[in-house]
């Protein structure tokens, strides 16, 4: 019968060596998508990115290796328990790397066709040059863009510099999702694009003071300045689209179980007001126009009597 030592060193070689064995399976990046898919980046996109995910699955692999070395140094029952935590530890982080790397697999994949490949990459010119025209102004670097395509119907956006886990290389280019939905009226990518654009200027801070100081009801201010975040992608949306911008939001948000939902924490605007604030915006700069009988429309839809008591006032 072996000892309780022996039974733990047996465990922890047994466990290393999977992981050892699994992290093979990680390390090829055409385990994720394709040579040809990845081929279809833009080359300084795809550099930049394969140079990232390179760098997280060498940070985890050195992590594992040094806990092979400890698990060889370790010569009392103790330190083999702290070793049996490292490894607990590291399933989360393999886990983690696992979720990253499939993340940018699947939208790396998307770019499948050669037609659909153009599309998309038509899509990364634009979305950058929509942050560029705000960042070089003030002397900001403009990072480099990812779309890719996913089901639902709102879209998202992975910051550049997003970093996967503490100490991990942060993202080099801001990953957006577009939705099929709205893949020919692809206004949505320029609102996800507004919020790197916000990261980087500090614009989230200022259009929050802004709003606060702007509205005299402090309930009412407290509200809008809660939705700041998405206000300000708003604008920028609409600054490079104009009321298409508008109307493709009015197709996403005229659900009729959520127009006037106000779910507790969320900084999306209330729907009913966020389609007319972008009416109003298209009121400031073009005037009368069909964003008239868009607002006219939706208050006929959705009148304010349909609305929640407490949401109502």
């Amino acid at each position: 019968m072996i000892s309780q030592q022996e039974s733990i060193v047996f465990e922890l070689r047994g466990e290393i060596a999977h992981w050892q064995t699994a992290m093979v399976g990680l390390s090829d990046l055409e385990n994720f998508a394709a040579t040809s898919a990845w081929q279809s980046l833009e080359r300084y996109v795809g550099i930049a990115l394969r140079r990232h995910l390179t760098s997280l699955i060498g940070a985890t692999q050195l992590e594992l290796d040094a806990l092979q070395t400890d698990l060889r140094a370790a010569s009392a029952v103790d330190d083999l328990r702290r070793c049996h935590g490292r490894v607990t530890r590291f399933r989360r982080r393999f886990l983690q790397l696992e979720t990253v790397l499939s993340f940018y697999g699947n939208a790396v994949r998307s770019r499948t066709s050669t037609a659909l490949g153009e599309l998309l990459r038509a899509f990364d010119f634009l979305a950058a040059e929509s942050m560029r025209a705000a960042l070089r102004p003030l002397r900001l670097e403009t990072p480099p863009v990812l779309v890719y395509l996913d089901n639902g119907l709102g879209a998202s956006i992975l910051r550049a510099g997003w970093r996967a886990w503490e100490g991990g290389s942060p993202s080099p280019a801001a990953a957006i999702k577009l939705t099929r939905f709205n893949m020919m009226r692809p206004t949505s990518m320029l609102h996800e694009a507004g919020h790197q654009v916000a990261h980087l200027t500090g614009w989230n801070d200022e259009l929050t003071a802004a709003l606060r100081r702007g509205i005299a009801d402090p309930i009412v201010a407290e509200m809008w300045s809660g939705w700041a975040t998405e206000l300000g992608p708003d604008l920028l949306a609409f600054a490079h689209s104009g009321f298409g911008a508008v109307a493709a939001l009015h197709d996403v948000v005229n659900d009729v179980q959520r127009v006037f939902a106000l779910p507790l924490g969320d900084p999306h605007p209330i729907a009913y007001l966020r389609v007319l604030v972008g009416v109003e915006m298209c009121k400031r700069f073009y005037g009368t126009g069909p964003w008239d009988t868009l607002a006219q429309a939706w208050q006929v839809a959705y009148p304010l009597s349909a609305a929640p008591a407490a949401v109502r006032r």
